[in-house]
């Protein structure tokens, strides 16, 4: 049997800055909002990643390049970083407007 692990990796709510998109603003947002703290724990994107690595797992993480649109390149290029230094399979995933 084979199992694939696949995540989706995107920013919900980026609605809200529309107006300050159309003005050509970008946000500051941090990796951090990417890791769904429960308590004081996080259970999101760097824990999702860092327990791949340490049980020895690969996975697909779908990323979602228009968020770019509202945090600039750079935040997007954090996130494909972070995903490349754990050494896993990148592809984009779309929510076209």
């Amino acid at each position: 049997m084979q199992i694939f692990l696949t995540f989706d990796v995107e920013i919900t709510g980026l609605g809200r800055y529309d107006a300050a998109k159309a003005n050509g603003r970008h946000f500051n947002i941090s990796l951090d909002t990417l890791d769904c703290p429960v308590g004081n724990e996080k259970y999101g994107f760097s824990w999702i990643l860092s327990t791949l690595a340490k049980y020895g797992l690969k996975a697909t993480f779908f990323v979602e390049p228009l968020v770019s649109l509202y945090a600039g390149p750079e935040y997007l290029a954090q996130i494909v970083s972070k995903i490349n230094e754990y050494h896993q399979d990148i592809q984009m995933h779309l929510h076209p407007g």
